[in-house]
């Protein structure tokens, strides 16, 4: 397993999910200590996650304040914002992270089969644990205009 190309992998999936799927432009930065501040406590998170197995194994962990997550479920449902639920945005992390999790696989390694989990919802504060633990794993923050979500592959 090459961590290096995982990662690059898991950001075109990430780029390509978020700009098809939802019509959101991101931009790659840095994880600092200063880009863990993002994860006010004060403001809603989602969390997800998604389990994978084969040569290797692990799972997928994505966070994002819930604002976003709101943008992402306007975006793709085309809903007014005061339709929209918080099963409909638990909807749209899980479906994100499933689409990016599968594409990273197939530009990983096209001929590999990996195979997937059932996204789950994961508490934020877990999430937001095992984002800032995430020093040694293949780790993705995408910005955007209007927020900003962090992915990882905890192995």
């Amino acid at each position: 397993m090459n961590l290096a190309t995982l990662e690059k992998a898991m950001k075109t999936s990430i780029f390509e999910v978020l700009e098809t799927m939802f019509y959101l432009a991101p931009e790659f930065a840095e994880f600092t200590d200063h880009s863990a501040d993002a994860m006010d406590r004060s403001n809603a998170l989602l969390g997800c996650e998604i389990g994978f197995s084969n040569s290797f194994s692990g799972r997928f962990v994505a966070l994002s304040p819930a604002s976003f997550i709101r943008e992402m479920t306007e975006n793709f449902m085309a809903l007014p914002p005061d339709e929209i639920q918080q099963t409909h945005m638990e909807g749209i992390i899980k479906e994100f992270l499933n689409m990016v999790a599968g594409s990273t696989f197939r530009v990983y390694n096209d001929a590999h089969v990996f195979n997937l989990g059932t996204p789950a919802i994961l508490d934020s504060e877990k999430a937001a644990v095992v984002i800032q633990n995430a020093v040694n794993n293949p780790l993705s923050l995408a910005k955007t205009d209007n927020g900003i979500m962090w992915v990882t592959i905890d192995l």
